[in-house]
């Protein structure tokens, strides 16, 4: 396994709760926020970059609607739906659809049609269509009522937080702006098709030409826009998820609460461009720091080299080994390492310059060859997880790489 996928997995796979600390440097906050509640994130490492008031309880209006959608491409992924199956408009669906007192554009949609997941997931994340919410939830749980305790349970194993009572977020309910930013960050990672429907500007639905709703396209442009969801309600006030992608990165954004189209767009582009150069700071930071080498809570090595790069980085080969439990020889003639482990008779053989390793004779092939370095030898990271079974914790925001022994190491 080459290392860089173990690395982009690992920091994928972090788990979307709680904000991530990153105490290198203190940083000022973006200006001119006002918005009572926001957010920004990395996607990337999940960092909290900056924030206010983003665990406070606060009504989310129609970005209720994001998590509807993750729901749907749950079952997609758990093969109960595809972008092709059709669903029926129940009555119910249809007259919340068009309903005038509902908050929000009413979308009229005939009871008894039947249109594809791509279809009604179109017009839920694009005109904001509460029956299309509606619809789904009924198909899915056959009930608005059950499918709102399916979203709660999504959210929460996110590591988020939601009272939702309803599939669209017309009526009033509750989560907050960190937990919106978790759903984002989790929908695009998992499910990235999703960028394939937020980036869209309009979509046609029964003859007629439906507007995104997101106006980072047209009022308010910002050219590396691909998404997220809006919402509004009197009480949600003007409400928006936003992300980006610029050179390679990406950035989230949560606006709860402001008072008109004007703040909540200047503000989210304002912290898009805030949250872009406090990535590329931290990330220069980060660049310049050690990383320390952690085997069974011990701190065994420091990198000092300036930028390292975690795919290039080797490791020590006789404080590895002796943490796995091996005597480690050195023949100097052959420039050699035999290591030996006494409890299973385990054996490997080490030529400094080879990418070849011997292990209980059969060969295993290396990223990177063993070398010699200021009379020390040292290893990639694919013999460690390879050849001895190691497992990599790899945490990018402190620049700490955790070696985690197999159970019978050192026995």
């Amino acid at each position: 396994m080459k290392l860089l996928a173990i690395l982009l997995a690992f920091i994928m796979s972090v788990p979307f709760f709680g904000t991530t600390a990153f105490a290198t440097t203190t940083t000022t906050a973006p200006t001119n926020i006002t918005s009572p509640a926001a957010i920004i994130m990395d996607f990337h490492t999940g960092e909290v970059l900056w924030e206010r008031n983003s665990d406070a309880a606060r009504a989310p209006a129609s970005m209720t609607k994001s998590m509807t959608a993750f729901v749907v491409y749950e079952e997609i992924e758990r093969g109960n739906l595809s972008m092709d199956t059709l669903i029926t408009i129940s009555q119910n669906a249809s007259r919340i659809a068009g309903d005038p007192n509902m908050q929000g554009a009413p979308l009229a949609i005939p009871a008894g049609g039947q249109h594809t997941v791509d279809s009604l997931l179109h017009i839920l994340m694009l005109p904001s269509s509460n029956g299309a919410a509606v619809a789904f939830a009924e198909h899915i749980s056959g009930s608005e009522a059950a499918f709102a305790e399916r979203m709660n349970e999504s959210m929460a194993n996110l590591g988020g937080w939601s009272e939702f009572r309803n599939a669209h977020g017309a009526l009033p309910h509750e989560t907050n702006a960190f937990s919106l930013a978790l759903l984002a960050r989790a929908f695009i990672e998992r499910y990235p098709d999703i960028l394939r429907i937020t980036s869209a500007r309009s979509y046609d639905f029964l003859g007629v030409r439906r507007n995104n709703t997101n106006l980072l396209y047209t009022s308010f442009p910002y050219q590396d826009a691909d998404g997220f969801k809006t919402g509004t309600t009197t009480e949600a006030g003007h409400c928006f998820t936003g992300t980006a992608y610029r050179n390679g990165r990406r950035v989230i954004t949560v606006v709860m609460g402001g008072v008109d189209n004007n703040q909540r767009y200047t503000e989210t582009r304002r912290m898009l461009d805030w949250g872009f150069e406090e990535i590329a700071r931290r990330e220069a930071i980060r660049a310049a720091t050690p990383i320390s080498v952690i085997v069974n809570e011990q701190l065994i090595y420091t990198e000092e080299s300036l930028e390292v790069a975690w795919d290039d980085l080797t490791l020590p080969m006789r404080e590895i080994f002796e943490a796995f439990g091996y005597s480690v020889f050195w023949n100097q003639e052959l420039q050699m390492i035999t290591a030996v482990r006494a409890t299973d008779g385990d054996a490997m053989m080490i030529q400094i310059g080879n990418g070849t390793v011997r292990h209980n004779n059969l060969n295993l092939e290396l990223d990177v060859a063993a070398h010699m370095q200021n009379g020390r030898t040292f290893i990639p990271i694919t013999l460690v997880t390879e050849g001895l079974g190691g497992e990599l914790e790899i945490d990018n925001i402190n620049r700490t790489l955790t070696i985690v022994l197999p159970v019978s190491a050192g026995e």
